[in-house]
C-alpha cells in the first residue's frame, strides 16, 4: 500500500498542520498596587500613622496582596510599610522611657 500524496491544494490536517499558529490568548490581568499598603508606606514615611495606625494599614494590606497576588502587587510597600512602623513604635518606647528615667 502506498501513502497517498499531501494534496497540494488542502492544508495538512493534524496538531502540526500550522506550526506557526498559536490561539489567541485572553486578556492580560491587569494588578494594581494595593490602596492600604500604599497609604500604610506613607503614613510610616512621614510619620503622620503615629505608628499604629500605619502598621495596621500595613498589615491589612500585605493579607490582600497574599490573598489575592493575581490582582495585587505592592508587597515591598506593605513590608517597608511594616518595618518603619515598628521601628517608629520601638523608637517611641525606647524614647519615652529614657525619658522617663531621666526625670522628665
Amino acid at each position: 500500500m502506498s501513502v497517498p500524496p499531501n494534496d497540494p491544494i488542502q492544508p495538512p490536517s493534524g496538531p502540526d498542520s500550522n506550526p506557526g499558529y498559536y490561539p489567541p490568548v485572553g486578556p492580560a490581568q491587569r494588578t494594581s498596587i494595593n490602596v492600604l499598603a500604599l497609604i500604610g508606606f506613607i503614613t510610616a514615611i512621614t510619620g503622620m500613622g503615629c505608628g499604629i495606625i500605619s502598621l495596621i494599614l500595613s498589615v491589612i494590606g500585605l493579607s490582600q496582596i497574599n490573598k489575592e497576588p493575581n490582582r495585587y502587587n505592592g508587597k515591598g510597600l506593605a513590608i517597608a510599610g511594616i518595618v518603619i512602623s515598628a521601628a517608629s513604635i520601638i523608637y517611641v518606647f525606647v524614647f519615652f522611657g529614657t525619658l522617663r528615667d531621666t526625670g522628665f
